[in-house]
C-alpha cells in the first residue's frame, strides 16, 4: 500500500495510534510494534500496518500517512512529536482523541439504522395497495423498488463518506459547507470541524512547533484563502495566535474566544487550548447524545406521515 492510498477508517486509526503509542511506551521501536499489531488486525488493516512498517526510508509519520493511517493534520502532529522526541505521548493523545470522536459518530450511527431501515421499507411498501387493486403497472413497482434501494443505499453511502473527509480533513468543499448549514446537524458539523483544528493546534504547539507554522498547519489548504493567509501572516509577524484562531472561525463562541486571549497573555495558552478542547468534545458529546435519542423519533415522525399521506390519497 502506497502513499496516497486511501484514509483508513477513524475507529481504526484511533486503534493502530493508542496501541502504538502504549507500544512505544514500552520500548519497543515504532516499525517493530507495527509490525506486532499486524497479526491481530483485520485483512484490510493487517495490509496497512505490513506496508507502514516495512517503510524504512522516512519519518514513522511519512509510513502511517503512506499507509492510509495519518492524514494531513495527525502527520503534521506525528512528524512535529518525532523531531520532539514526544512521539509516544503525541501518538496516545491523537489515539484518544479520534476514540472519543469515532465512538460519537458511532452513537448517531447505531440509534439511526432502524429508524433508516423502517422508513427505507415503509418507501418500497407503500405503493403495494395499488398494485394489489391494480391501479400500478407491476414493471414501474420493481422498477421505482430497485430505483429507491439503490439510490438510498448508494447515495447514503457517498453521503457519508463525503462527511467523514470533510470532519477528518483540513480543505471542505462546497457540499461540506452545505452541511454545516443544515438545520439540527449542522452547527454540531461545524464544531467538530473546529474541534479538530484546534486539536491539532495544540498538538503542534505541545511538540514545540513555532504559533503561525501551527496554525498553517491545522488550517490547511484554508490557509491560502484571504482569512487565513492574513492571521498566518499577522501570528508570524509576532501578532496574537488567540485572536488568529478567532479570526478564522476556530474558536466556537466568544466567551472561548476571550478565554484564549486571557490565557496567551498569562503564557499559557497550551493548557488553555487542551481544556478548551476538552470542554468542546464533552459539549458535542452531549449533543451526539441527544441528536442519538431524537433522530429516531425523527425518523418515525417521517414514516408516520408518509403513511398517512399514502391513506389519505
Amino acid at each position: 500500500m502506497r502513499a496516497g492510498s486511501a484514509t483508513a477508517p477513524l475507529r481504526e486509526r484511533a486503534d493502530v495510534l493508542t496501541a502504538l503509542g502504549r507500544s512505544l511506551q514500552a520500548g519497543l521501536t515504532a516499525r517493530r510494534a507495527l509490525a506486532a499489531l499486524a497479526p491481530d488486525a483485520s485483512p484490510h488493516l493487517r495490509e496497512r500496518l505490513r506496508a507502514a512498517s516495512r517503510d524504512s526510508g522516512g519519518t514513522i509519520a511519512s509510513a502511517l500517512a503512506g499507509a492510509g493511517l495519518a492524514p494531513a493534520r495527525d502527520r503534521a502532529q506525528i512528524e512535529a512529536a518525532e523531531t520532539a522526541g514526544c512521539l509516544a505521548a503525541a501518538l496516545s493523545r491523537l489515539g484518544a482523541r479520534h476514540t472519543a470522536r469515532a465512538a460519537r459518530r458511532a452513537r448517531v450511527r447505531a440509534r439511526s439504522a432502524l429508524p433508516l431501515l423502517v422508513a427505507l421499507l415503509a418507501l418500497v411498501l407503500l405503493p403495494l395497495p395499488a398494485l394489489v387493486a391494480g391501479r400500478l403497472d407491476p414493471t414501474w413497482w420493481v422498477v421505482r423498488t430497485v430505483l429507491v434501494v439503490g439510490i438510498v443505499a448508494l447515495g447514503g453511502r457517498w453521503l457519508l463518506r463525503r462527511l467523514a473527509a470533510a470532519l477528518d480533513q483540513p480543505a471542505a468543499g462546497v457540499l461540506e459547507r452545505a452541511m454545516t448549514r443544515l438545520p439540527l446537524v449542522g452547527r454540531m458539523l461545524a464544531d467538530e470541524r473546529r474541534l479538530a483544528a484546534l486539536e491539532a493546534v495544540h498538538g503542534l504547539l505541545v511538540a514545540g512547533v513555532p504559533a503561525s507554522m501551527a496554525l498553517e498547519r491545522a488550517l490547511g489548504p484554508a490557509a491560502g484563502g484571504g482569512a487565513g493567509r492574513a492571521a498566518v501572516a499577522r501570528v508570524a509577524g509576532g501578532g496574537s495566535l488567540a485572536q488568529a484562531l478567532d479570526a478564522t472561525e476556530l474558536t466556537p463562541d466568544r466567551h472561548h474566544a476571550a478565554l484564549l486571549a486571557s490565557a496567551e497573555v498569562a503564557g499559557r495558552l497550551d493548557d488553555a487550548l487542551e481544556r478548551g478542547c476538552a470542554a468542546l468534545a464533552a459539549d458535542l458529546d452531549s449533543r451526539a447524545t441527544v441528536l442519538a435519542d431524537w433522530l429516531p423519533r425523527l425518523l418515525h415522525a417521517l414514516v408516520a406521515v408518509l403513511v398517512a399521506g399514502s391513506i389519505l390519497g
